[in-house]
């Protein structure tokens, strides 16, 4: 996308601070990846449909700052996109390569990511232990 940005629309990336980028995007895969862990063992434990996935994929969309800042929400849900990781990866990403943000300028954001992701990963992996020891007792681990 930054390319197809680049070469026809002539957008111009400022990369002041690779380290914040490259440590944003490794956050974000992280925290992602801790997400769709727990989505995964809500499957195996539950052995129903994922609401965790279905309400992240909204919840996402409308405040997760994709699409429109979530100043323009209204008043009362605007502080739940601070909840969400997309909603800092987002602007570590926006400020690193459109804004020029340096590290210093992106480390509260960095700081954000980083606790989400060490709450998200081992929490995502904890649950899986639950989910999996359940599936291998009650022997349907198999169906999976």
């Amino acid at each position: 996308y930054m390319l197809f940005a680049t070469l026809i629309f002539g957008v111009t990336l400022h990369v002041n601070s690779p380290l914040a980028l490259v440590l944003g995007v490794i956050l974000t895969l992280l925290s992602s990846a801790g997400l769709g862990i727990l989505s995964a063992s809500f499957i195996l434990y539950f052995k129903r449909g994922d609401p965790i996935n279905f309400f992240l994929s909204g919840a996402t969309t409308f405040l997760g700052t994709v699409f429109f800042p979530a100043e323009l929400l209204p008043t009362w849900i605007q502080p739940l996109s601070n909840y969400l990781p997309i909603t800092w990866s987002l602007r570590i990403v926006r400020g690193s390569l459109l804004q020029g943000k340096t590290f210093s300028d992106l480390q509260s954001e960095l700081a954000v990511l980083a606790l989400c992701t060490v709450v998200l990963l081992p929490g995502g992996l904890i649950c899986s232990r639950f989910a999996i020891r359940r599936a291998k007792r009650e022997g349907t681990l198999i169906q999976y």
